[in-house]
Order: C-alpha cells, then structure tokens, then sequence
C-alpha cells in the first residue's frame, strides 16, 4: 500500500492511495484532515506537525511525497524546533525516497539509449515474428542512424524527435521508400518493443510514382549474350526467363529444377513465400551446359567459397558490365530484368492473373502497374502529327 503526498497550496497536501480499511482508519486519526467530495480525495493541513505525525504513525503504508514537496520538508516553519530524533527520522526518510527517485531516473535513461542490450531486443523481436536477415539488418541500421541523430541533437533517446529526422533526410533528397523504412524501423521499435503509444510522429511520406525501367525484348538478347562466363550467363537467362528477384535467383538450388514439368520452384521468396515459375528452354539449354560443365554442388550458383551462395552485390554488378557491352543506355539494374519478364508476357496477351502468379506478387495491384509500361496498346495510337 503506497500513499501519494502531493502539495495542491501553502495550506493542503492532498493524500491519495487505492481503497483499504486499514489506511482509512489511520487517515482519520490525522489532525484537521478533510474529505474532498467533489476530487475523492483526503487533504490534510501542510505543517510540520502533521508531517512528523505521519512519519510516526502511518509511514508503515509507504508514503511517497513527490518532488516539489520533498525539496520544501526541510524548510518548513517550525522545523527546527523539532527534536533530534524526529527531524533524524524526517532526513532518513527524505534520502530513502532521494535514493529510490535516483534509481528510477537510471532505469529509465538505460531504457532510453541505444546501445547492444537494445540492439539484441530489436533483433530478438524481429526474429520471433519471422522478420529476415535482410529486413533485420536493414532495421538495424536505420535505428543506428537514428541515434546518431539524437546524439548530435544532445537530446533523450525517444520517437519524439522522429519527425524531424525523417525531415532531414527529405532535405537530403533520399528517396520516399527509403523513408518509409526509416519510419516503419523506429515504429516497430518504439511501439513493438518498447511499448510506447502508436503516436502522431510516425508519419508517412507520399510514394512516387515511378514507372520501371523496362528492356525490350533485343535489348534482352543482347545483355544475356553479352558476358562469355557461362555462369554468368546462366544465371542472367534465368532471371529474365523466370523473372526472379536478385535473392531468388542467387538461392536456386538443382533440386528446385523441374524439368519434366518444365517448372522452377521458388523457394522461400519474398514473404517467405514458395511458388513455380517458368522454366524456359532456352534458359535450360544454356544451364545445362553450365551443369556439366563445372558441376555445381549445393548452390546453383555458388559463390568463391562453393559452400555459400553467389552474393546479390555480384549479381549486380556483373549485370552493370552486361550493360555496358551490350550498348544499353537505360538506368537498368538486374530488377529490370524482372520487370521486362512481366512485360513482355503482358504484351505477348498473358492474363495478368498468371502473371501474378509467376511473379509472386500478394495484391493484383502490384502487377497492374505493368499495364503503364506495355506498349501493347499504346503502339497502336497514332500521333495526329503522323497523320
């Protein structure tokens, strides 16, 4: 049972404390107290009397005076006229309930700092909800960034200033995805992890709208003929024949080939979802020749160490030099591959529900926006300056 003491003026102290007989009873032996009816509340009369006498006869209910209150105790009229073993009593009790603030604001400002007890708590999190590696690291970091934020800043590790960093990075130009992340990584700290309130500052940017960076169909051919490795051709013809992502097509396995079927299988894609995909003989022609040439083991395309996967950072740059000999002057990454593959089968007169499917995608929503790029219909609009 715990009573909070707070001053309301120079002449009340207002006691409150959850319903208990036992605190009752000794309330109402405290001189000149007073039931508040409108506030259900107990004030007592502010004086040192009235102090020492709780001190004495109700301290065994833990009185908890708050701040203002326990910096005036001393100052009191008629304080120094109390005896030793009183005012004795008075000190120990103001340097418990000193000691007892003190550890509190220091649990609460080693919850409020980034450092690796927090990190492991964020990690563990994201883990126990199936969060990847990837999204985990990404997460990571951008709470890292943020901190350094708040350090330049010399303020308390909280959400509240989240508004203003993700300012500073619209300031910097980054782009609206990247943002979003920013936020979406602080708010599942704060709110997931932390518990605090789901609260105004985590706004949102406006997303652009970007149309993808689509190859046509002989920009293709060239870049896949592009780069003599046979490796490195195998794996861009299977990107584009079965419009992988990058981390898709860098964890094929042999296994996960269905060539009776004419099949690939997906395993564990983006939201660790499995799927099939197609799997083109054109592509298998080239990756049977890599097969049985250099025999790989675990991975389809394993990296220096044949224990471990060919990294996406590679797959990516080796895409930027196909490029660069084939004579494409678009700004394409290795994705574009994947938006090509969806295209070219929208204009080819594929349901876009299939291509979904192929895809991997959750909402229709996301394929539609290949509808914008396709020149299907588009192509046969005349410009009225052609007529």
């Amino acid at each position: 049972m715990t009573i909070d003491i707070t001053k309301v003026n120079e002449q009340w102290l207002s006691l409150s404390f959850p319903y208990s007989e036992k605190a009752l009873n000794k309330i109402r032996c405290i001189p000149g107290r007073k039931w508040m009816t409108e506030l259900r509340c107990w004030y007592v009369p502010y004086n040192i009397n009235v102090i020492c006498y709780m001190l004495q006869y109700v301290a065994d209910l833990n009185l908890r005076f708050d701040d203002e209150l326990l910096l005036e105790l001393q100052q009191l009229n008629g304080y120094e006229k109390l005896n030793a073993a009183v005012k004795q009593r008075l000190s120990a009790y103001i340097q418990v309930q000193s000691e007892q603030k003190k550890r509190i604001i220091k649990e609460i400002e080693r919850k409020r700092s980034w450092n690796d007890t927090e990190r492991r708590r964020l990690t563990d999190a994201l883990q126990l909800r199936g969060y990847s590696r990837k999204t985990i690291r990404v997460y990571l970091n951008h709470l890292e960034l943020y901190n350094r934020y708040i350090q330049e800043k010399g303020v308390e590790w909280s959400s509240t200033y989240l508004s203003g960093y993700t300012l500073r990075l619209a300031e910097q130009q980054l782009s609206s995805s990247y943002i979003n992340q920013s936020v979406s990584a602080a708010k599942f700290y704060f709110v997931k992890v932390l518990k605090e309130r789901d609260d105004q500052q985590y706004v949102r940017m406006k997303k652009e709208q970007k149309l993808p960076v689509v190859l046509s169909i002989e920009e293709v051919k060239r870049v896949l003929k592009a780069l003599p490795n046979l490796k490195h051709q195998a794996l861009l013809y299977m990107t584009y024949s079965a419009g992988l992502r990058v981390s898709e097509v860098v964890r094929l396995r042999i296994e996960h080939i269905d060539r009776e079927r004419g099949l690939l299988i997906v395993k564990q894609g983006k939201g660790k979802k499995d799927r099939q995909t197609l799997l083109s003989d054109a592509a298998w022609q080239v990756l049977e020749r890599y097969i049985t040439e250099q025999l790989p083991q675990i991975w389809l395309f394993p990296g220096q160490n044949p224990q471990r996967h060919i990294n996406e950072r590679s797959v990516q740059k080796l895409f930027e030099r196909a490029l660069l000999i084939a004579g494409v002057q678009k700004d394409a990454s290795i994705h574009s591959l994947r938006h090509s593959f969806a295209t070219h089968l929208l204009e080819s007169g594929i349901d876009i529900r299939y291509i979904q499917e192929l895809l991997g995608h959750k909402s229709a929503k996301t394929t539609q926006r290949y509808t914008h790029v396709s020149t299907k219909n588009i192509a046969r609009i005349k410009s009225p300056l052609d007529q």
